[in-house]
Order: C-alpha cells, then sequence, then structure tokens
C-alpha cells in the first residue's frame, strides 16, 4: 500500500491493541485516523481497520485460551459442547448473517465518497454508540452458563452490526446482553469471546484488500502484543468508567469539523 511506512504500522498496531478493549470502536477511531492523516481513501480505510482486529482477535485468544482450551477438549471427547462452544457456535453464523449485507452495503455507498463524508458517518455512528453506553442497564445476576440459543444468536445478530466503522461493538453487545440480565462481567467476557471468530474471519477476507507488507505484519504484531499486555487493564479500567461523555464530546468534534461536507449530502 503507497504511502503506508513501518512507522505509521506500529502506530497504528499500538492504536488497535489499546482501543479494541475499550467501547468507543477501535475500527471507527482507525479509519478516521487513515483517512485524516494517511489521506486513504475510506474504503481501503475501512478493510485495513478490519484486517487489523486479526491481530487483536489473536490476543483475546491468548486471554481466554483457558476457556477455549477447555472447550476444544469437551469436542473432542465428544461431551457435547460447553457454554463456550455454544456461544461461538451460534453467534458466528448469526453475526456473518447481519455483517455481511451491511458490509457490502457500506462499502458500495463508500466508494467514492469524499474523506469529510465518510468522517461524517463515522462521527453519527460514535454519537449512537454514546448514547447506548449512556443508556446500558446496569444488568442482571445470570451467568453465561444459564444463557439460551436466542442469547446467543441475538447476541450475534448486533455484533454483526459492529461492521460499520463507529459502531462499537462491545458497548452494543454488552449492553444486549445487560438488557437480557446477565452480569456486567460475564456480558463482557461473553463480548470478546464472541468476537474473536467473526474478527479473524474478517482479517482473513480482508488480507488480499490490503496488500499485506512489512508495515502491515508490523501493524499486526504491534498490535497482537498491545492487546496482550493491556487487555486485563483496560477492560477493567473501562467497566468502571463511563466513557459516554467523552465519546460523545469527541464524536460531536468529529461531526462539526466536516459540517460543510454533511451540508451537501
Amino acid at each position: 500500500m503507497a504511502g503506508l511506512t513501518v512507522l505509521d504500522g506500529l502506530l497504528l498496531g499500538l492504536v488497535q491493541g489499546f482501543l479494541e478493549w475499550l467501547p468507543v470502536s477501535s475500527s471507527g477511531q482507525l479509519v478516521v485516523l487513515l483517512m485524516a492523516f494517511l489521506r486513504l481513501p475510506p474504503e481501503l480505510s475501512l478493510r485495513l481497520s478490519l484486517f487489523l482486529h486479526l491481530a487483536t482477535a489473536l490476543s483475546a485468544s491468548v486471554y481466554y485460551r483457558g476457556r477455549l482450551l477447555s472447550a476444544t477438549r469437551t469436542l473432542l471427547q465428544e461431551r457435547g459442547l460447553d457454554e463456550t462452544a455454544k456461544l461461538i457456535a451460534y453467534t458466528t453464523p448469526a453475526s456473518l448473517a447481519t455483517a455481511a449485507p451491511v458490509y457490502l452495503l457500506y462499502v458500495h455507498l463508500l466508494k467514492g465518497t469524499s474523506l469529510d463524508t465518510a468522517t461524517f458517518f463515522v462521527g453519527i455512528a460514535l454519537l449512537a454508540t454514546a448514547l447506548i453506553l449512556w443508556l446500558r442497564p446496569a444488568g442482571g445476576e445470570k451467568r453465561l452458563k444459564e444463557a439460551k440459543t436466542t442469547d446467543y444468536i441475538l447476541l450475534g445478530l448486533v455484533q454483526g452490526l459492529a461492521v460499520l466503522p463507529g459502531v462499537s461493538r462491545s458497548a452494543i453487545t454488552t449492553a444486549l446482553l445487560c438488557i437480557r440480565r446477565f452480569r456486567p462481567e460475564e456480558a463482557l467476557t461473553g463480548s470478546f469471546l464472541a468476537s474473536i471468530p467473526v474478527s479473524i474471519i474478517a482479517g482473513f477476507v480482508e488480507a488480499p484488500a490490503v496488500s499485506i507488507g512489512t508495515p502491515h505484519l508490523a501493524a499486526l504484531t504491534t498490535a497482537f502484543i498491545a492487546g496482550i499486555l493491556t487487555i486485563r487493564f483496560i477492560t477493567s479500567l473501562a467497566t468502571r468508567l463511563n466513557l459516554a461523555p467523552f465519546l460523545a464530546f469527541w464524536a460531536l468534534l468529529m461531526v462539526a469539523s466536516t459540517v460543510p461536507a454533511a451540508s451537501l449530502l
């Protein structure tokens, strides 16, 4: 990819590695960063941001390796699916069912779109995410082992919407699980476990489009390492802080910076 240096890749990897664990839409932030500073076109910016999720999906796999290995052992020993295996088995196809059409439509709309207009739409999506964070219920006392098939399917369908830059996957999925009366910490765990397979799929799907080179490998490596080092601390921080006001302010700044472009829509 012309114009992307190894230093760019390292910085992009750090951003993805840190922001993936916060309900602020790391893809939205990356898309705006790529468009504003590297002047990449909107469609390519989106594809690269989705590609980088491959790294943090692997980070999450390392962090939740105990659950994933237990699910694998249970399956291999023909003892059926445990709660983690059920979650992945049901949420993954449900996520793809919504993500695929939404993604294809969004990419179609991005073709020929100006950087300002694309930034405007990311800002609007971030405002919606901030509203979801603000209205998110406290949750209940249910654990993931009590989840029903309906919970998994709803989780997957909602997760697929996060293919839109600016829509935070963790925000909308944890909000859904809290509405379904799950404990907040269980909702967060379920959110990240459900994200692993779809993020890996998205990363491999986008790999050919980004023309992988040394800068991209640097970005993947940095995001993977940063993700492993920060997931515990940042997720703990995110559960204690109300990020809705900050995200709303940032989104409004983003929208305001593109008002002239937005007025032409």
